[in-house]
């Protein structure tokens, strides 16, 4: 028996099984969306089980609550409808316990209205968006199409969920929802026991499945699909190493147009990764002998295939250290991987940081900082990084990596932070002097950290003594 078809018997089986002990969906219900005026109305019930007494939900800001009921269909007061608190793109919404007591289930009707941007474009465009143009909507997990609870005293939010959905869509082609397979229809029920994010595409695309790979809303041609399907086996192989677990499913690859034409950008809910530019996948291929992919799409692919090996990984949204742990540790084994497949490629890319980090009119040492807001973009993908290769010539790189093993297991130290992460450095065997000099030489401005790297990455030197002064 081949891995895929083992894989569907096993899915099948967790699912009767689940059925058997009477287990319930996180999440229930239906949607429905109008493509061409930008409305969704849903009805989505949660189950009061997976529910703390003082925890509310979140729902999208641009969502607008009808009503609030319990399964026995009485109606539940709430607070949240004026004046209610925003976390980002959410609003937070909090049943009153009394209503909720003795049911199994609370239900959400809700509709709103979003832009649709056919040929305009905005200067704003990010995962928490909800999107819709004049051939699909886009909703990811963060945008909170659907109602998630949250713990508002530990600012925990956690968007994963099993669920069952209605989904209509009358303009639509094909409807999508992650952790599904997408289907050629206008009205089509998706369901999952497993819990995802749930990332939402529907509108007028194709798709198509390779080496067990979904491709949305992007032509590939078997060579490439070939090549897309050999790097991601290649770099599954190299995380599934240096984290000690087995290689992650093959990903869904979407790809969708952006609201702003000059800034690419991508995301990922695993197992969907999704990028801009509404590329056709054949583009990245650059050498059909040897089946080889271009490096941009191959440094994007290690970044998201990395966030899949931390899905064990928590924390706080309101730590301040939130980025780092979340997209700076991703961006330096991103790195890594590149390293090891294009050494070339990787020296490039800390040219390029480095010429963004002198942009940067904001640095603060990573160990003075105490607001998320403070990593910003440029810090959390560009310098972060090139810190944490600094300070692989102060302490080995396999602690380095053995530590990053540690918190994608999170087993880590709390709270979290940057004398967390240095702990967890000399738990698995850093030296506190060798710490305390990296600290020293490389953290107090971007002067000392290009002088990190210049003394103690020799490839890296004649790329620095090249850049000149330029501040572009």
């Amino acid at each position: 028996m081949n891995y895929s078809k083992l894989k569907l018997l096993l899915g099948i089986l967790f699912f009767f099984t689940s059925l058997a002990k009477g287990e319930e969906f996180d999440l229930e219900g239906s949607l429905t969306i109008d493509l061409m005026r930008g409305l969704i109305r849903g009805n989505i019930c949660l189950s009061i089980a997976k529910m703390a007494p003082k925890k509310g939900f979140l729902l999208n800001r641009g969502l607008n609550i009808k009503r609030i009921y319990s399964s026995q269909m009485k109606d539940i007061k709430y607070e949240g409808y004026y004046n209610g608190k925003t976390y980002g793109e959410a609003v937070y919404y909090k049943p009153q316990k009394a209503d909720i007591t003795t049911a199994k289930k609370m239900c959400i009707e809700y509709v709103g209205a979003f832009p649709v941007y056919n040929n305009q474009e905005t200067f704003y465009d990010f995962k928490g968006l909800i999107a819709f143009n004049n051939h699909y909507l886009r909703a990811a997990d963060q945008s909170k199409w659907y109602p998630i609870w949250y713990d508002s005293k530990i600012n925990y939010i956690n968007t994963k969920v099993s669920y069952k959905i209605e989904l209509s869509c009358p303009q639509c082609k094909t409807l999508y929802i992650n952790g599904s397979k997408p289907v050629y229809a206008q009205h089509a029920q998706f369901s999952s026991m497993k819990p995802f994010p749930l990332t939402l595409f529907a509108g007028n695309f194709e798709f198509r499945e390779k080496h067990s790979i979904i491709y949305i809303n992007g032509s590939v041609s078997d060579l490439a699909a070939d090549a897309i399907s050999k790097t991601i086996d290649e770099i599954n192989s190299y995380y599934s190493i240096i984290f000690n677990k087995k290689p992650v499913e093959k990903p869904v690859l979407l790809t969708f147009k952006q609201l702003f034409a000059y800034t690419g950008w991508n995301f990922v809910s695993w197992p969907t990764i999704a990028i801009s530019n509404e590329i056709n996948f054949d583009s990245i291929l650059i050498n059909q002998e040897d089946v080889t992919v271009d490096r941009i799409f191959y440094a994007t692919l290690s970044h998201e295939l990395a966030h899949a090996f931390f899905n064990k990984f928590k924390i706080n949204h309101d730590n301040a250290y939130y980025w780092f742990y979340k997209e700076s540790l991703i961006e330096y084994l991103s790195l890594k991987v590149q390293q090891k497949k294009y050494n070339s490629s990787y020296e490039e890319r800390i040219k390029s940081n480095l010429k963004m980090a002198r942009s940067f009119a904001k640095y603060l040492p990573l160990n003075s900082i105490s607001e998320k807001s403070q990593l910003t973009t440029i810090y959390r993908y560009n310098i972060a990084p090139l810190l944490l290769i600094a300070m692989e010539s102060f302490i080995d790189e396999n602690i380095l990596l053995a530590s990053l093993r540690e918190i994608s297991y999170n087993r880590v130290q709390r709270p979290l932070n940057y004398t967390s992460f240095l702990q967890l450095l000399k738990t698995n065997g850093a030296n506190q002097q060798a710490l305390d000099l990296y600290e020293e030489k490389c953290l107090p401005d971007l002067a000392n950290l290009e002088q990190c790297l210049f003394q103690c990455h020799l490839p890296v030197s004649s790329l620095l003594m090249n850049m000149g002064t330029d501040n572009g």
